[in-house]
């Protein structure tokens, strides 16, 4: 779970989930989505049915999802180590001072398209190639295409 939307690389708000914490607080999930992170080797991985809490200050990943979703979780010599179900290492991480494991994701640069595509912006970026807004908002000037709103770089 995460509070950090621009994270989301697809989300469903449609789907609305209550996650209870140990201090009995019980914050509603404003979707679920794929978060898609840079390996270490310089690959991506997708991080699927991840709840979007507002407000999180930190990020949770649950053990028991992993285990679910077939993963094996090993923890000895303060040491968490998650392989995938053909035993290949995904993460480590050692137990920190505080007894938690800090895991450091590298999350790829990207925006939550679902939301920002039924911007006007985002419309003519795509209906344009890929335009740069840059060059969208100095067309939109100077009248080039008919139609063009006024573009807001986002």
């Amino acid at each position: 779970m995460t509070g950090r939307r621009d994270w989301f690389v697809k989300i469903n708000n449609t789907s609305k989930n209550k996650v209870k914490f140990a201090d009995d607080s019980t914050p509603s999930a404003e979707g679920i989505g794929n978060v898609l992170i840079k390996k270490k080797d310089g690959g991506q991985s997708l991080i699927s049915e991840v709840l979007c809490i507002p407000g999180m200050k930190s990020n949770l990943l649950s053990i028991g999802q992993l285990l679910e979703k077939g993963y094996k979780v090993s923890l000895e010599n303060k040491m968490m180590r998650v392989n995938d179900s053909k035993g290949k290492l995904i993460l480590k991480a050692p137990m920190s001072k505080n007894m938690t494991f800090k895991i450091e994701l590298n999350v790829m640069e990207h925006r939550c398209l679902a939301t920002a595509v039924s911007r006007d912006e985002w419309l003519w970026h795509y209906r344009l190639g890929h335009l740069n807004f840059r060059d969208l908002k100095s067309m939109q000037k100077r009248g080039m295409v008919s139609g063009l709103p006024e573009i807001h770089i986002p």
